[in-house]
């Protein structure tokens, strides 16, 4: 499915859009964000997190120094940035993020998900890839395993805007 985004403000929107339809299925895949620097990931982070039950008690921002900031929400949020990590993949003892980065008590949200190294990728999990477009931003969106219900509820949420 691609989206475009025309404003910051439609990309809070969709944001909290994901973040309804995960709570309407109960079901919170791994959801890995790509693309360029400033396309626009901690803005729809932001709406994700907003939109879940004490996401307003939350202050959103991108972890590039923290590498995972966890925010207050049910479930709770992991908010993970590796692009400071690029270039430790080969050297990086992944073991020590593993435990994080596949815990499946969290809502694990990750930015850069390109630099995370294949034997970490989840089954399943919603890929949002966002690019740079004349008219805003595009956002392309692909589910992987059980990642499909949440794809499907945002494709009934884009059947029912039109």
């Amino acid at each position: 499915m691609k989206v475009l985004l025309n404003s910051p403000d439609q990309a809070l929107t969709f944001g909290q859009v994901i973040a309804s339809c995960l709570c309407q299925e109960n079901y919170f895949p791994p959801i890995l964000f790509q693309g360029e620097l400033g396309v626009g990931k901690t803005t729809i982070i932001r709406g994700i997190v907003y939109g879940l039950p004490h996401g307003d008690e939350a202050e959103v921002s991108s972890p590039s120094f923290n590498i995972v900031n966890i925010y207050p929400t049910k479930p709770e949020t992991a908010h993970f940035d590796l692009y400071r990590l690029e270039n430790l993949f080969a050297e990086h003892d992944w073991a020590e993020l593993e435990e994080s980065l596949l815990n499946p008590d969290y809502l694990i949200l990750m930015e850069w998900s390109e630099y995370m190294p294949d034997f970490l990728w989840p089954e399943d999990y919603l890929l949002i890839s966002l690019s740079y477009h004349t008219e805003g931003r595009e956002m392309d969106i692909i589910p992987g395993g059980r990642g499909e219900k949440i794809y499907s509820c945002l494709l009934n949420f884009r059947s029912s805007e039109n």
